[in-house]
């Protein structure tokens, strides 16, 4: 899992809920491994656009929507669940002269990410070139 090995995220309290980790501890946990990858990034305005972060490198531009789930599920299921981000991602303008792409990351507390890249007809389920953990 992309995460910030122990770091006060990995909190627990004495039953073993996080303490305060909402959604914005999975952006931090995508900007931090999307920088580990080189990548430059920048948070978006919530609730006003469809992706949460833009991250860039050289011709590269990766347009980012961070979602935390309680489990992960197959990706009929995260189409119904998601429908709304997904048809905003696919109506996002993809600027010419660059590789792009509108991917939908769906972070689990102790499974980590999983990441789809949205395309104008659909979606598909991106696998990790490497397989990160907590313990890493």
């Amino acid at each position: 899992m992309y995460g910030l090995p122990g770091s006060e995220h990995e909190k627990r309290t004495e039953h073993g809920r996080d303490e305060g980790a909402p959604v914005t501890a999975a952006r931090t946990f995508a900007r931090h491994a999307l920088e580990t990858d080189g990548y430059a990034v920048v948070r978006t305005a919530s609730g006003t656009r469809p992706a949460d972060q833009v991250a860039w490198r050289e011709r590269e531009l990766r347009f980012i929507l961070v979602r935390r789930v309680r489990q992960h599920c197959p990706a009929s299921g995260v189409a119904a669940r998601f429908a709304p981000e997904i048809a905003a991602l696919r109506g996002f303008p993809l600027p010419d002269g660059f590789t792009c792409t509108a991917e939908l990351w769906l972070y689990h507390r102790l499974e980590g990410f999983r990441r789809y890249r949205v395309f104008r007809g659909g979606f598909m389920e991106l696998h990790a070139e490497r397989t990160p953990s907590r313990s890493a």
